[in-house]
């Protein structure tokens, strides 16, 4: 386990490139990954790419970050 004292500062898109890299590093099948699919796998992902960074993954101070992103989420279209 990395040292949490000794982090760096990591802007968000190096850190979702990161995740990205580390997701398709991977073996073992990641996917799929829509609105159709349960999220639980890919927060499981996320959970686990944060674990091995060393970083905090208590995701109970995100609820409310994601929520703000979540406005900015591309808009279904309409058939």
């Amino acid at each position: 386990m990395h040292d949490q004292q000794q982090q760096p500062d990591i802007d968000p898109d190096t850190a979702v490139t990161a995740f990205v890299g580390w997701l398709t590093s991977r073996d073992e099948v990641s996917g799929p990954f829509s609105s159709r699919h349960h999220a639980g796998d890919a927060v499981r992902l996320v959970k686990m790419f944060c674990e091995a960074q060393g970083w905090n993954s208590s995701f109970t101070r995100f609820h409310q970050q994601i929520e703000i992103l979540k406005k900015h989420y591309p808009k279904e279209r309409a058939n």
